[in-house]
């Protein structure tokens, strides 16, 4: 049997959470952008926000995963 690594389960959560945050940002900036009937102003303003979790996610899942 092999044993998980204990950083393993942190990488899948950053990976997880990287994903997550560039699905949700994303899904604003395309509604506000093809969708201008529903175009509010929260809506580049979460899409905006989630883009920068996104990327400081994405770091932080590049640098754990290069230890």
């Amino acid at each position: 049997m092999t044993r998980e690594m204990p950083t393993d389960r942190s990488n899948l959560k950053l990976l997880i959470g990287s994903v997550f945050f560039w699905v949700i940002a994303i899904l604003p900036l395309y509604i506000a952008r093809f969708l201008p009937d529903l175009q509010h102003h929260w809506f580049d303003a979460v899409g905006f926000f989630s883009l920068f979790l996104a990327a400081a996610t994405t770091v932080m899942c590049a640098v754990e995963m290069r230890r």
